[in-house]
């Protein structure tokens, strides 16, 4: 991804069946590059659990953690009105000291473990800047997925308010 850019609905972005491993689906090049607004909105993201069997998430190799989102620098990021259909760890991954202006809001969220995958934290946000606004989201997963966290903050300042969070062990 790239500073100004737009992505908007309808129309659905699903990983292919068997497509194995990945480290992400949208990410700077390079990585550290920051980005500026950037605004995705109205899409639907299915990281197809059921069909992509032959992906294993393995904590500690980077490679095979499966954001959708992966950001390390960058003002003025929306994330707004999608679905995400989602199974890998911090799918919306935020998170470095020059994060700024970040809107999180009206997601309807569903986290969903691959059959056979050990357990790992998830964190379906996971936010390290500041002026971020995560609000009005819904979270959702089941006992059997065991979704571990919706949201996780790391320093910075910024509001959280108005989310419904179902089936998660934390908030």
């Amino acid at each position: 991804i790239c500073s100004n850019l737009i992505v908007e609905g309808p129309g659905t972005l699903r990983v292919k069946p068997d497509a194995g491993d990945y480290r992400f689906i949208f990410a700077p090049d390079p990585m550290i590059a920051p980005v500026n607004d950037v605004k995705f909105r109205g899409i639907t993201v299915d990281q197809n659990t059921s069909a992509n069997t032959t992906a294993t998430i393995r904590v500690g190799e980077d490679n095979t953690l499966q954001h959708v989102w992966q950001i390390f620098g960058g003002t003025n990021l929306h994330f707004e009105d999608m679905h995400l259909y989602v199974s890998g760890v911090n799918p919306i991954d935020v998170n470095g000291p020059t994060i700024s202006g970040v809107y999180i809001v009206r997601n309807y969220v569903v986290f969903r473990k691959r059959l056979g995958q050990p357990e790992f934290d998830n964190s379906s946000i996971y936010i390290h800047g500041t002026d971020f606004h995560v609000a009005d989201n819904t979270f959702t997963s089941t006992l059997t997925d065991a979704a571990v966290t919706a949201i996780e903050i790391h320093e910075g300042a910024g509001s959280v308010g108005g989310n419904t969070i179902n089936g998660y062990s934390f908030g």
